[in-house]
């Protein structure tokens, strides 16, 4: 399982990612953005770096949590990206979903999610 946050205020953004394997090990990474970002594009930005850090365990499943309902249900195919730099993202992340055979993207509450918005 993987969860994700971005967070993004006027001057700095960051991203937290926590991997969480079958057996229950953790790893936690915290990413600082050295580049403005939109709370959306940090939220984008923290999916990116949680699929690329799966993909190197190479997981065949994979469930990926977020809070942000706007991401999950872009990134399902519910809602339209209309900015371009969000589409952009869609297609990057769309790629990485090819390593594995099955992604189960979870709207979750914002405080469920709390480890990776506290990394963030």
């Amino acid at each position: 399982m993987v969860q994700t946050d971005g967070s993004a205020t006027k001057k700095v953004g960051g991203v937290g990612v926590v991997l969480i394997s079958l057996e229950g090990k953790i790893l936690k990474y915290a990413v600082r953005l050295q580049f403005l970002a939109m709370k959306n594009e940090a939220e984008y930005k923290a999916l990116l770096i949680g699929l690329s850090f799966a993909r190197v365990l190479e997981p065949k499943t994979l469930i990926i949590q977020a809070d942000s309902q706007l991401e999950v249900g872009q990134v399902r195919g519910d809602y339209e990206a209309k900015e371009e730099r969000m589409q952009k993202y869609i297609k990057i992340i769309q790629e990485l979903l090819w390593y594995f055979d099955s992604v189960d993207f979870q709207q979750i509450p914002q405080a469920k999610n709390a480890e990776a918005d506290f990394l963030a």
